[in-house]
């Protein structure tokens, strides 16, 4: 972008050789803008130069922003802008007022330079809207402003095309504005995966935390079962399980049928061995039992 804006370059003939307007020129040339601008301003209140009006507004609004006051001069380039028709016939006319189209751009960019530093400026122009570019917005991005400047270069292209620095102007912003574009997706792009690498993050977090619960549950639960009271299998000895009580003492157990069988044969075993007894105890052969009462 140019660094420095358009310049008028008949300053002092604009007036004939008046002296009120010369001395204006010079102050410029000395860069005593305030100044300047109060010589130029007593020249509007000059009569027979009001077909010179557009060119003193201009002048002031050159010195304005050479002391940097951007808001002041793009008011005083705007009431350059608007031609009527028979101006609009004049060559020095349309050129002034492309021109001054052109200077507004370079100040609307300025502007927009200082919302990237400081983060937000007025839009107004002291307290007045820009020319034809519709209201402006007191805070905004600095794009805003840089669209602005594109429409401005268009318009001092409108009237007149062989306006090199408008067009050059025009291209390099153009191109800025798209890498500026460009640069938004990708932050865009790396905020939205930078979300999901957070949401994923979390949703492991979580996935974690309940992972490292069940474990604490399990381990709770083998750790109670652990504490509980184990039966008591202790047997009395020569007593199945089943014979004990709380006392000590053996319960009546039933008799299955195997263990009946095998009584009854223990018995009969028993029976079969008294009888023998009983057959050898008996009177030997020859011996004669007396029938008739006890043997006493």
């Amino acid at each position: 972008m140019h660094n420095t804006i358009l310049s008028i370059l008949f300053i002092g003939g604009l007036f004939g050789g008046l002296s009120v307007p010369e001395r204006a020129a010079e102050k410029m040339e000395a860069e005593e803008y305030a100044e300047a601008i109060l010589l130029y301003d007593s020249t509007l209140i000059l009569s027979g130069y009001e077909d010179e009006y557009k060119a003193i507004h201009f002048n002031i609004g050159q010195a304005n922003y050479l002391r940097d006051s951007v808001h002041l001069a793009q008011t005083s380039y705007s009431k350059c802008t608007n031609l009527a028709a028979r101006e609009k016939e004049s060559l020095k006319q349309r050129q002034l007022g492309s021109w001054a189209w052109t200077n507004i751009g370079i100040g609307r960019i300025k502007l927009g330079e200082q919302q990237e530093e400081q983060g937000s400026s007025p839009m107004a122009i002291n307290g007045a809207n820009m020319p034809n570019m519709g209201p402006s917005q007191p805070q905004g991005d600095p794009t805003e402003k840089f669209g602005e400047a594109l429409k401005a270069f268009k318009e001092a292209l409108k009237l007149d095309p062989e306006n090199e620095t408008a067009r050059f102007d025009y291209e390099l912003l153009k191109r800025r504005m798209m890498e500026m574009e460009k640069q938004k997706n990708e932050q865009d792009n790396d905020k939205k995966d930078d979300s999901q690498d957070q949401d994923q993050e979390k949703d492991d977090q979580d996935k974690s935390d309940q992972d490292d619960q069940q474990k604490k549950d399990d381990q709770q639960g083998e750790s109670d079962q652990k504490k509980q009271p184990k039966p008591d299998n202790t047997e009395k000895k020569g007593q199945s399980p089943d014979q004990k009580n709380t006392q000590g003492e053996p319960q009546e157990q039933e008799m299955t049928r195997d263990q009946a069988a095998q009584l009854l044969e223990a018995m009969n075993e028993k029976e079969k061995q008294f009888i023998q007894q009983l057959e050898k105890q008996s009177p030997k052969k020859g011996r004669k039992r007396r029938n008739d009462g006890p043997d006493w």
